[in-house]
């Protein structure tokens, strides 16, 4: 889980990405996940089951030195 409340982690296909911005984005936007994928933002919010965090993003997240979870 998250530290942040606030940080925006869209799950793709039970993989959990990381982005660079904070709070859900508005429905409809395109947004870039750390791993260079891209990301349309649902108008629906549903609970998606997550079988793994992306290594691609945790890679680059770590080394940012960002360590929010």
């Amino acid at each position: 889980m998250s530290n942040e409340p606030d940080l925006y982690r869209p799950v793709v296909g039970g993989v959990r990405h990381r982005t660079e911005g904070q709070g859900r984005p508005a429905a409809g936007s395109t947004v870039e996940l750390l791993c260079g994928a891209r990301y349309q933002v649902s108008s629906r919010t549903y609970t998606t089951h997550v079988y793994h965090d992306c290594p691609a993003c945790d890679e680059i997240n770590q080394e940012r030195g960002d360590q929010r979870a």
